[in-house]
């Protein structure tokens, strides 16, 4: 999550690590699973997706990546924030002046 956000503060790492409610996680040995799931509610038939015709890794990683996921580093999974609020306790967004009576610390 730190390389999904760019993270260079520690401040902004507390946040982030705060905030993991925000983000989507689909792990790399999950991918098959996802993309089965994925061709399963679009009504494909089940000996098809167990067929082996199709990759399924490979349609899974190519279903995140086309929806927006990051791959993280070292192929362990794909990573997307969601809609849920982000709280900043610690850290401001990049260009807005820090609250009053707190400290910015870069």
């Amino acid at each position: 999550m730190l390389e999904y956000e760019d993270c260079r503060t520690l401040k902004f790492a507390l946040d982030i690590s705060q905030n993991l409610h925000c983000y989507e996680w689909v792990p790399s040995e999950g991918l098959a699973d996802f993309a089965a799931e994925h061709l399963r509610s679009r009504g494909m038939p089940e000996e098809l997706i167990r067929s082996g015709a199709i990759s399924l890794d490979d349609y899974g990683a190519n279903l995140l990546e086309t929806s927006g996921y990051m791959e993280a580093s070292g192929d362990i999974g794909y990573l997307i924030r969601n809609g849920r609020e982000f709280v900043r306790e610690y850290s401001t967004p990049a260009g807005e002046a820090p609250v009053q009576g707190s400290m910015t610390i870069q």
